[in-house]
């Protein structure tokens, strides 16, 4: 977890080395971004991700949830996976 004096914060994994090979190396996955700017809140996911030499950050982003989606796009993240999940019965 990463967070900023005004309450933006960011939750992600561990560096992990997952089977990603472009660029390779350490990936922290951060599942939550919050706080009073979500934009600002991805800025400290990305330094903290950087500080401890995290290779690429991938945001778990809802579909329907636009203005993250602008914000990911604003500093080039780029749509990598759809997930499409079944909650059964």
């Amino acid at each position: 977890m990463a967070g900023d004096q005004d309450g933006n914060y960011a939750i992600g994994s561990p560096s992990v080395e997952p089977p990603i090979y472009d660029p390779g190396g350490p990936t922290c996955v951060v599942d939550q971004l919050g706080g009073p700017d979500r934009g600002v809140a991805l800025d400290v996911a990305q330094s903290a991700a950087a500080a401890r030499g995290d290779s690429q950050l991938v945001v778990v982003l809802a579909s329907d949830d636009r203005e993250l989606r602008r914000d990911l796009e604003a500093k080039s993240f780029q749509l990598q996976v759809v997930l499409l999940a079944w909650q059964g019965p």
